[in-house]
């Protein structure tokens, strides 16, 4: 499956190890949590800011809160110098490869996506969300809301 995700490049996921120090950022997360609890809520959360604002940070101590809770689907890092990870090419194929693992039932709709539109690669990104993440994602359901980052 990963050959057909195109090439997933190595620690894409968020680093949990990289998350906020003890008693830092407190009413960020506890914004952020409270929303992925809340679903009256969007279904998005855009944390956004200048460039040494710590959204990395962030969201390292967001997905090792989600996964703790069982909630977290899918993480994806940017990395400015790392290759692989400093463009979007790679995004969609490793949060679809991520979610395959979090879901069995995602899985199996990942795969007949796969079987009927082929490789991800060479396809425009919004095909890819759509194909492989959106698609498969219809009519599933979950105990509870699962967090991409």
């Amino acid at each position: 499956m990963q050959g057909l995700l195109g090439d997933i490049p190595a620690g894409a996921a968020c680093d949990e190890d990289q998350a906020c120090l003890a008693n830092t950022r407190v009413s960020l997360l506890d914004e952020i949590m409270e929303w992925v609890d809340d679903s009256e809520k969007p279904q998005y959360f855009w944390l956004h800011g200048p460039a040494g604002f710590g959204k990395s940070t962030v969201a390292n101590t967001v997905v090792g809160r989600c996964k703790d809770l069982g909630r977290l689907g899918a993480s994806f890092s940017f990395k400015r110098d790392i290759p692989g990870r400093n463009v979007p090419d790679f995004v969609v194929g490793t949060l679809a490869y991520h979610l395959a693992f979090f879901s069995s039932h995602f899985r199996q709709r990942l795969c007949s996506a796969i079987d009927t539109s082929g490789s991800i690669k060479q396809q425009p990104l919004r095909a890819q969300l759509k194909k492989y993440i959106i698609a498969p994602m219809e009519e599933l359901s979950f105990s509870g809301p699962i967090v991409i980052v």
